[in-house]
């Protein structure tokens, strides 16, 4: 193993900063005064937004093939629109270290994070969903939300064979059982990962799916045996 597999492998153990949810903030609306127009990048943000629930930057900019400085302005255009909010989300990789901050953002009025800790759920699932959707036939997503139950995710797609296929995703975060009825895995870091998920069913990690090229998410998928 060379220097950069060896730096690559322990990059993909670390410790994701969506592993802890510590605070979550609304920011407040912005002034219509201040309103700026929305081009089709908003738009195309938008529809996205209608879909998977709640993206990250960086779940964005993946999901439409652009930079995240795109997506970002996107972002701002519909959040002055007053169409879309945005979420400060501090978290850690574990409890008692550095806090980490990323923004969180979702169609206004829809159902959104109730905590901290169901937005870095969210996050990790609209990474999953912006790199399936780019590879997947026939794909369909849902976010699935069950009284005193975590948000888990419904992923449709067409296998080879065009069959229909149906994946109940789970993102158990730091502390949380994972849910028995999940199909795919997405944990916090890889160790958890490869020890926690039953055999026969799939999993990946947080640094994994954020790391994945564009049209190889597919491979950052693995198969407990």
């Amino acid at each position: 193993m060379n220097a950069l597999e060896q730096l690559l492998e322990q990059k993909l153990k670390a410790d994701s900063f969506y592993a802890h949810g510590v605070c979550l903030v609304k920011m407040k609306a912005g002034s219509m005064k201040e309103r700026d127009d929305c081009d089709g990048k908003a738009v195309a943000l938008m529809e996205c937004l209608a879909e998977a629930g709640a993206l990250t930057q960086t779940a964005a900019a993946v999901a439409l093939r652009r930079n995240r400085q795109e997506m970002g302005a996107a972002a701002k255009s519909l959040w002055l629109a007053g169409v879309v909010d945005i979420y400060s989300v501090f978290s850690q990789s574990a409890p008692g270290t550095t806090n980490a901050q990323f923004q969180l953002w979702a169609v206004k009025g829809r159902q959104h994070p109730a905590d901290a800790s169901d937005a870095c759920r969210q996050a990790v699932l609209g990474l999953f969903y912006a790199h399936a959707r780019l590879e997947m036939p026939g794909f369909g997503w849902r976010l699935v939300r069950r009284p005193g139950r975590p948000v888990m995710a419904e992923v449709s797609f067409a296998s080879k064979d065009g069959e229909a296929i149906r994946w109940l995703v789970d993102a158990p975060r730091l502390g949380d059982d994972p849910a028995p009825e999940a199909d795919i895995f997405i944990y916090p870091d890889c160790e958890d990962a490869e020890q926690k998920t039953p055999p026969g069913k799939k999993y990946t990690w947080d640094l994994a799916v954020v790391g994945a090229r564009p049209d190889e998410f597919s491979r950052a998928v693995k198969l407990k045996k």
